[in-house]
């Protein structure tokens, strides 16, 4: 069904005009070079990072690239665009992402993955609204995302979000563990914020 052309969908909105909501499909010759995601149809820009997000994702990915690469667990990549779900179309783009290997065999490669990464990870930047966030992480679970860590470089902290609502937040010199989604890994937030 994801390859489907699907009927465009309209609607009106609270202002009593009437919308096209783009699909999935159309996204990457709407956007261009733009950083987005689509969001129920709707394209959403996404500001550039500045320097100290870079550097927590950078940070994060060698730490994780390594150990999945060392133990074949899967693929690590950043901004991999990630379709969560059809009519209206969601396509999500986790600052980091984690897919396992038993998941990764039948993709079509010059597409988003049409699947959920089994770990997802955001960086806050100050123009995040919480309201945002949340959806986001909503979105991911409601796809079949097993973990998602969001890294908060203003209170130092990661915080482990899971689908049946329980979070536990690490700090300082805390593992956060990988869990059974990415089994036997683990970091401390001081590696990430030294």
């Amino acid at each position: 069904m994801r390859g489907d052309t699907l009927p465009k969908l309209m609607y009106t909105s609270s202002m009593g005009a009437v919308k096209t909501l783009i699909t999935a499909d159309e996204l990457p010759q709407i956007a261009g070079d733009r950083r987005v995601e689509l969001v129920r149809g709707e394209i959403v820009d996404m500001s550039p990072i500045g320097i100290r997000h870079w550097d927590l994702v950078a940070r994060l990915w060698r730490l994780l690239d390594a150990f999945v690469i060392k133990h074949q667990l899967g693929a690590v990549g950043a901004e991999g665009g990630f379709l969560l779900s059809r009519n209206p179309d969601v396509v999500r783009a986790p600052d980091l992402a984690f897919v396992a290997a038993h998941r990764l065999g039948n993709l079509h490669r010059d597409s988003y993955f049409d699947i959920a990464p089994d770990l997802a990870i955001e960086v806050l930047s100050p123009s995040d609204r919480p309201g945002d966030l949340w959806e986001k992480i909503g979105d991911y679970f409601s796809a079949g995302t097993r973990l998602v860590w969001v890294i908060d470089p203003h209170e130092q902290h990661v915080a482990a979000h899971h689908p049946d609502g329980r979070t536990h937040v690490y700090s300082g010199d805390d593992d956060v563990p990988g869990e059974d989604v990415v089994p036997g890994f683990s970091f401390k937030p001081s590696q990430l914020f030294s």
